[in-house]
């Protein structure tokens, strides 16, 4: 071979190297990432169980106040109507 092809060969060799090292730092970030976004999932679903049972917590004591509510406004207008029965 000559002084030509050995350079040529030696620069198609380091441009080889610096390509598979650099697709191998990519492919090791890339795995890196997939396990984070993996943990905040996991995380997100957890904390979106917990407030869909603090929602139907919140819903059962709306619900609550509102039949107390009408309990109410159901004996306020029975008085009423006693008051004006008296009048």
């Amino acid at each position: 071979m000559s002084i030509q092809e050995t350079n040529f060969v030696k620069w198609i060799g380091g441009i080889a190297a610096a390509l598979i090292i650099t697709i191998l730092i990519g492919s090791f970030n890339i795995l890196s990432s997939v396990d984070v976004l993996s943990e905040r999932e996991k995380t997100n679903r957890r904390e979106i169980e917990e407030l869909r049972q603090f929602h139907k917590e919140d819903v059962q004591l709306i619900r609550n106040d509102i039949h107390d509510i009408k309990a109410d406004q159901a004996e306020i207008k029975n008085d009423i109507k006693k008051i004006l029965e008296k009048l």
